[in-house]
């Protein structure tokens, strides 16, 4: 999560473009990348796509 005076500065798209470069080289073609967001119009830039209802992030805080 990038926060603070960071925000906006454009280190979320070279982290996610990284992670892509890095997945594209080394992921098996049948991997599945699966992340829960709070901003999911950002990730949908890069080409991620809701998967709901088929499959649901869930989290547990204690």
């Amino acid at each position: 999560m990038i926060v603070g005076n960071c925000f906006n500065c454009g280190f979320g798209e070279q982290i996610v473009e990284e992670l892509l470069v890095y997945l594209d080289a080394n992921a098996p073609e049948t991997a599945h990348v699966n992340l829960i967001a709070n901003v999911p119009e950002f990730y949908e830039t890069f080409g991620f796509k809701a998967c709901a209802p088929e499959l649901v992030g869930m989290g547990l805080r204690s």
